[in-house]
């Protein structure tokens, strides 16, 4: 009897722990301290746990955390699950309520769209750098990259358009031209 008990109350710590909820403010304080891997981690995880998947918060930190893993690493695909994730927290919180807060270093609020725009501009003053030191090809495709992040920039799309004819590659800056 004592020995189906002990198992029985093993089974239940094993399955309650099992259950546990990611913490996904340990995902952003890894981001924050640059391991990048632990945080993809957690989020992953959050993702697919019942009691995070529908949390706003959950997506803009998954956001920010596939950003950092592209713009650091250059990680195939995580630009897009970033742009996803922006996309899926601005569907669960309109208002940006739950996703926004305020930089007491900077004094800036923090929320979706300034996540996105820094996003944007990463990508931008590449294509300007780029840009700048004549490597026409690389300034069209950081261009076109910022436009994908921010479509109503049309800017973006046209500078690309711009450095892939000053590159000699016609048929994109044609592309580019129509966007």
């Amino acid at each position: 009897m004592r020995t189906v008990l002990t198992l029985i109350l093993a089974a239940v710590c094993v399955v309650g722990y099992a259950q546990k909820k990611p913490k996904i403010n340990q995902a952003l304080s890894a981001l924050e301290k640059g391991e990048l891997a632990e945080a993809k981690s957690i989020i992953d995880a959050a993702i697919a746990h019942e009691k995070t998947m529908n949390d706003p918060k959950t997506w803009f930190y998954r956001g920010q955390i596939y950003a950092s893993l592209d713009t650091t690493s250059g990680e195939p695909g995580a630009m897009e699950e970033s742009l996803k994730a922006f996309d899926k927290a601005m569907e669960l919180d309109p208002e940006q309520k739950a996703t926004s807060s305020v930089d007491y270093n900077t004094g800036q609020i923090v929320n979706i769209d300034s996540k996105r725009q820094g996003y944007y501009a990463f990508y931008y003053g590449k294509a300007v750098a780029e840009y700048n030191a004549e490597n026409f090809e690389s300034a069209a495709d950081n261009f076109t990259t910022s436009f994908y992040i921010m479509p109503s920039d049309t800017n973006a799309i046209l500078n690309a358009a711009y450095s892939y004819q000053a590159a000699g590659v016609t048929k994109k800056a044609e592309e580019s031209y129509v966007s």
